[in-house]
Order: structure tokens, then sequence, then C-alpha cells
């Protein structure tokens, strides 16, 4: 067979050309960060070559993505520390109202200016809290001799100040979310700080168990015995109260594992389970995800912002994607782009090409999108072909999550 034959053959087995409107964009304006987390593994698992993305490829090489996002996470480094990332944000704002923004800060300089460009335009905002007080978060997350407690004191005054201003707006639905990172330092505090979260009323709560400590990489990672229970109590909790309050915990958990442990609560009585846990069914008693997605949506829209389905709502969960045959598969070919300081673009954490980077495509995003990459990657997870992948990736496993979304009775 013939080069130019063989080149035909392998198009025809890519999937087609897609449009890449209505965009998820990680966008990594800086890798460095204020904060001093023990469990942090973003210098780790990423590139580091560059602390911050240059202007020019901000303001000029990035233009034509704008139009087409629905959706820019500020995350990676922590984005509030510097003035130029705020004017940046504050461009956006003005400039692009399709975008829904996005901040990952871990609060320490979420003030008072960030606060009110983020009520005022709409914006997603999730808290990294990471503990319930000033001592044990010196204790348990600081990675110093000390400092860590006045930092709490910061984060928390930025959060609940946050919490009050949009209470003011009547704005409540776009109360932050947060989140804290469980590992065999902090696992005691996890049910305290779910407690916590619900009683902020924040838009869902993330416990994310550690990446460093559980080896994200590997195939098949063992949790201490005291670990799984947290796990088999959240997956209770979860049962009571999926469709009013959002627990998200399912990062980084092996599938088979999590299967188990979720026939095995799915076989409980649910009226025990509901004496169990009253003190967290009290207080979700309240709350309704789906009113408040449409809260929310509505409030978007008016503003002129691409709208977002429930999944894409709850960002720091995976937004899945439906194949042909109507089965959720990883979205990220089809709907994201990572780009990160130094310039690398990437689909997802684990899939990335070398020479796709900022300075070698400038502004020619549809080689990106429809190039082999992005294409390869569709027409293989079409056929829910995750090889390389690893196997407790949430972004192929975390369909339970979206039981919800397939109960009819739910939507409106």
């Amino acid at each position: 067979m013939k080069l130019k034959e063989l080149q035909i053959k392998l198009k025809s087995l890519l999937s087609p050309n897609i449009n890449y409107d209505n965009l998820i964009v990680q966008l990594g304006l800086n890798q460095s960060c204020n904060g001093k987390c023990k469990f942090c593994s973003i210098n780790k698992l990423i590139e580091a070559e560059t602390q911050k993305m240059p202007k020019k490829w901000i303001y000029e090489y990035l233009k034509p993505l704008y139009p087409k996002m629905s959706l820019m996470s500020l995350t990676f480094g922590e984005a509030t520390m510097y003035e130029d990332n705020f004017e940046f944000a504050k461009w956006i704002c003005e400039n692009y109202k399709n975008i829904t923004l996005l901040i990952e800060t871990n609060g320490i300089a979420f003030d008072e200016k960030w606060q009110k460009l983020a009520c005022e335009n709409l914006f997603f905002v999730h808290f990294s809290l990471n503990s319930i007080s000033p001592e044990l978060y010196q204790e348990t997350v600081w990675d110093a001799p000390e400092g860590g407690d006045v930092a709490y004191k910061k984060i928390i005054n930025n959060f609940e100040n946050y919490l009050k201003l949009l209470k003011e707006k009547n704005m409540e639905e776009f109360n932050p979310s947060c989140s804290m990172v469980i590992n065999k330092d902090t696992y005691k505090q996890t049910f305290d700080f779910l407690e916590m979260a619900m009683k902020y009323k924040v838009k869902y709560c993330c416990l994310f168990l550690d990446a460093k400590e559980t080896e994200l990489r590997e195939e098949n990672n063992e949790y201490s015995k005291d670990i799984y229970e947290i796990i088999k109590n959240l997956l209770e909790i979860e049962r009571l109260i999926y469709d009013k309050f959002f627990i998200n915990f399912k990062l980084f958990i092996p599938e088979e594992k999590l299967s188990s442990l979720e026939k095995e609560v799915y076989e409980e009585d649910i009226e025990e389970l509901k004496i169990k846990h009253k003190k967290y069914v009290e207080l979700a008693k309240d709350r309704d995800i789906w009113a408040e997605y449409y809260k929310r949506k509505g409030k978007r829209e008016k503003d002129g912002k691409k709208p977002l389905e429930l999944g894409e709502d709850f960002r720091l969960v995976t937004p899945l994607h439906k194949n042909n045959d109507g089965k959720l598969v990883c979205f990220s070919p089809w709907k994201q782009i990572r780009i990160m300081p130094s310039g690398l673009i990437d689909m997802c954490l684990f899939r990335w090409d070398e020479k796709i980077r900022i300075q070698n495509i400038k502004n020619s995003w549809n080689k990106v999108f429809n190039g082999f990459w992005y294409k390869y990657h569709r027409s293989i997870f079409e056929k829910c072909n995750y090889r390389g992948c690893p196997q407790n990736c949430a972004q192929k496993y975390q369909t339970n999550n979206y039981k919800f979304l397939e109960n009819k009775e739910l939507r409106r």
C-alpha cells in the first residue's frame, strides 16, 4: 500500500472534525502559589518551566479561543496573588460575556476586589479550605514551622466575606464550593469538615484523596482501613442526599473497590441510614441541586453567558460525554483543553504531545482540535478504549456521580 493510500485509510479511522464550540478551558496563568500545602503535587505532576504565562500568549495567541469558551478555569498556580491576573479576569468579563469564569483559590489573596468582580460577573469560586481550624491547618496542612494559623484566618475571613456579599445581593445559589484533601494527617477531620461546609451552605463539597499519598499513576492503590470506612460512610450519606447536596469524593479511588463498597451500601436498610446520618439529612433538607442549578442557569443566560449543563456547572466533577451508543465516556477530546504557563497544551493530565504548545501553534487552534492528537483520542474514547489512562481516573469512573442526571423524576 502506498504511503498516500495508507494516510487516507488512517484518516478514515479517525473521528470527524468538530467545531469545538462551548469549550471548557483550564488556563494556568502562573505556576507559583502563596500557599504551603504539604500535599500539593502540582510541581510534581505538571511542567513548571515557566512561572508566569507571557502576556502576548494571553492577549494575542489565545484570543481566537475566547468566543468559543463556555467555561474558563484559572487554575494550577494561585491566580489571585498577581495584580495582572486580576486585570486579565476583568478584561475577560468586559469583553467576553459568553465565558463563565471559575477561580480555584486557596483564599489567602481572594480579597475584596476579587470578591466584587466574582459576584458581579457570576463566577464560580472554589476554596481549597482543607481544614476546620487554624490550629489543625498549621498542624496538618501548612508545610512550614509557623504561619499556617495566620493564613487560615485570612482564608476563612475572605470566605465568609464572600458568602456575606452574595447573601446581600440575593445570589446565594452562587455560593462557592470548597474542598479538603484527605490523607493520613487530615482524615480525622473529614466529617467535621463536611458538616462545616454544609452549615456554610456551600454549592458543594469536594473531599479529595491525596494524589501524592495514593500514587496517582498506579493501577491499584491500597488505602488504610480508616480511609475506606470514611468512603463507605460518604457513600451512605450520598445515597440519602444525592439530589439535595453534592459531595464529590470519588477521585483517585480504584473503580473495583468503589463498586464493591457501593454494592454493600445499596444493600443497607435506608431507614437505618437515615437515623445513622440524621445530622446531614437535616442540614440538606432545604437544598435542591436542580433548583439551584436552574437559578444559576437563568441568571447566566440573562447575562449573555453560554449555557452550561449540570455536569459542567459542577466543574470539579467530570462532565462526561455521551458517545454514539448513548454511553457516558470521557469528554476531554471533545470539549476540554488545558494550557500550562509554559505553553504546553493537553486534553488531560495524562494525554499530551510535547510538540503541541502555544509558542508552536500560535493561533492555529483548528490544527489542535482537528489534528491527529485530539481526533485519535475521540476515536478511541468513542469505543471506551482508555488504554494508557490510570485505572483510578475520575474521567472514566465518575458515572456514579451522575445517577441523578439520569433520574427523570428530578428533571424539570
